[in-house]
């Protein structure tokens, strides 16, 4: 999937997994201040504008495995209490 345009899901809280594999965010990827209560998993996807994380909290795991930031990755004031994965990313 592409998201052309921003994709902006902040202060959205999940009560399941969210999963995104091989997507396309053209635009910013606002994620500020969202609730997981399970997992949030990035597998193989691209961000060629900022990824905000910033403040939102992970239940369980976080994962980025595999994909790639062009730009911005902010996951400053995140809350990973049981596990955050960052192998394989690439950087721009």
């Amino acid at each position: 999937n592409t998201f052309e345009q921003k994709a902006s899901f902040w202060e959205a809280k999940f009560r399941c997994w969210v999963d995104f594999k091989g997507c396309e965010f053209k635009g910013e990827a606002d994620f500020r201040s969202v609730h997981c209560d399970q997992g949030f998993v990035l597998t193989k996807s691209i961000f060629h504008a900022d990824f905000l994380f910033r403040g939102s909290n992970v239940a369980k795991k976080f994962s980025a495995d595999g994909s790639r930031f062009e730009r911005l990755l902010d996951l400053s004031k995140a809350k990973f209490p049981d596990f955050c994965y960052l192998e394989g990313v690439d950087a721009g």
